[in-house]
């Protein structure tokens, strides 16, 4: 064989051997999306189940549907772990409440800072070095919050959204020189219990706990994990209801 035919037989294994790569790199990220997927399934299943057993749910569903919605917007901010690091993940939410039980939202949510790690290349050799890994993630999703139970003083719901964003992974020298950048999509699924306490019935102590289900094809990254939040609310609606009472019965 000649040496331009070893040169192309050559060139045909490598290019054989990338095709092979992207097409098992593909094949991951579909088998660890499903995979997520199942398990989020699972999630809402169990939480929805202490509810779901009550007679005509459906009818009970469809009846709060039916009555008159009113629109609603506010803070959803919460603590996360992003790669094994505690992060602070702020969001904007608004939307439709239905009969004072279900919220129909949409949200756009991001990390206040990027996770920030150290990790060491090579170790064990005499090339062994330190980078940094930097990590941030924002995305836009829609869901929605059934109130399952209400007392004069409590109020327990379940939120469940699904959604779509970008995460970006820097790595960084000790300097502080980039190394390498990655953007990937990232597709979030958050499910939890949130339980609200009426002080007075325009002002609250907020909380929550949940997970984030996340499917990306950065697979350095670590973006599924618990959450929990934690908060005073004001009711704005309910003092401006009040003080226009108390304005019109004075008049």
């Amino acid at each position: 064989m000649t040496t331009k035919g070893r040169k192309m037989r050559k060139a045909n294994e490598l290019n054989s051997k990338d095709v092979q790569i992207t097409f098992r790199k593909n094949i991951y990220f579909a088998w660890m999306f499903a995979d997520k997927l199942k398990y989020s399934l699972l999630t809402i299943v169990v939480l929805l189940s202490g509810f779901a057993a009550k007679a005509q749910v459906m009818d009970s569903l469809k009846y709060h549907f039916n009555q008159p919605a009113h629109l609603f917007g506010g803070f959803n901010n919460r603590t996360s772990l992003v790669n094994g690091n505690n992060a602070k993940i702020l969001g904007l939410q608004g939307g439709l409440i239905f009969d004072e039980k279900i919220k129909i939202f949409m949200s756009y949510s991001w990390m206040a800072t990027p996770t920030t790690e150290r990790k060491i290349r090579n170790a064990h050799t005499a090339f062994a070095d330190t980078f940094i890994h930097r990590q941030s993630m924002n995305f836009m999703s829609v869901g929605t919050e059934y109130v399952f139970r209400q007392t004069e003083k409590w109020k327990f719901s379940v939120p469940v959204h699904f959604g779509v964003g970008t995460t970006n992974l820097k790595k960084l020298d000790t300097d502080g020189v980039i190394l390498s950048e990655d953007r990937a999509l990232v597709f979030p699924l958050e499910v939890g219990v949130n339980a609200t306490y009426f002080i007075t019935d325009w002002l609250t102590v907020n909380g929550g706990l949940g997970n984030r289900f996340t499917a990306t094809s950065l697979q350095e990254s670590q973006l599924s994990g618990p959450y929990y939040k934690l908060g005073i609310g004001i009711l704005f609606g309910v003092i401006y209801k009040k003080v226009s009472t108390d304005w019109h019965g004075s008049q």
